[in-house]
């Protein structure tokens, strides 16, 4: 060996400290993308919603019963994001409109 074992256990002592360090800013990274992701899906959700809870409420201003059925399913897939994302069951069903119109539009606002 050339050099000393102390100095050989500091620059491998090194090299592992800043490999440590690259690793906690990966999973950083990770988890930043991981939050931005979930706010993409939330935003969907909140779109789908928006966009599909008129023809499903009975209290709607707006309701177009022609297009009940295919904004049932794109409330379903709201609703799958939510799952998706944690939300519990009455939070769900506040969101997609079980409480009526008016409070899945605030909802949607939050």
């Amino acid at each position: 060996m050339n050099g000393s074992p102390h100095k050989m256990g500091t620059i491998i002592g090194a090299s592992a400290f800043k490999q440590k360090e690259e690793n906690i800013g990966d999973k950083e990274d990770k988890k930043s993308e991981e939050e931005e992701s979930d706010k993409a899906l939330l935003t969907k959700a909140k779109s789908l919603i928006r966009l599909n809870v008129g023809n499903t409420t009975v209290d709607s201003p707006n309701a177009d019963e022609s297009k009940f059925d295919a904004s049932e399913k794109e409330i379903r897939k709201a609703i799958n994001i939510l799952k998706q994302l944690g939300y519990t069951r009455s939070e769900i069903e506040e969101a997609t409109g079980a409480e009526g119109y008016k409070a899945a539009m605030d909802w949607v606002k939050k």
